[in-house]
């Protein structure tokens, strides 16, 4: 099976019979899989970032369909090309704001960082945009 470790600030008691609660720096030492589900506040900015994913192991996948502002996009970017994050699953970006918002299918991104997480081959970003159809209503 499979050992889960997480972290909380407050711990719910319903998970403990599945996950075992770990401070953080336990997380980013045993985690081979890394799945962000936090809020954007002062706190969690830049939570994953050089020092934090220098502590993670090598080969570790990263999941966020948190919030953008979680992740430093440059140590990411850093830390795929290194290897040292073998895959990461970006439901969203860091300064995505006005990319995916829009119905604009041949704008270009002007924003690098956003650029180059979403087009590694070693991440996939997956953006949760309102659908837009501009054909015909389906019947």
């Amino acid at each position: 099976g499979c050992r889960i470790v997480a972290y909380d600030q407050y711990e719910n008691e319903a998970v403990k019979p599945y996950a075992r609660y770990v401070d953080l720096d336990t997380l980013w030492k045993e985690a081979d899989i890394v799945s962000l589900h936090l809020p954007a506040n002062a706190a969690t900015h830049h939570l994953v970032n050089a020092a934090s994913l220098a502590k993670m192991k090598d080969g570790v996948i990263l999941i966020n369909t948190a919030r953008g502002s979680l992740i430093d996009s440059r140590a990411l970017i850093d830390a795929l090309k290194a290897r040292k994050v073998s895959a990461a699953g970006l439901d969203l970006l860091e300064n995505e704001y006005g990319l995916y918002y829009e119905s604009a299918p041949a704008r270009r991104w002007t924003t690098k960082s956003c650029t180059r997480c979403a087009v590694s081959p070693m991440s996939l970003s997956v953006p949760t945009w309102p659908f837009t159809w501009n054909g015909p209503s389906p019947a």
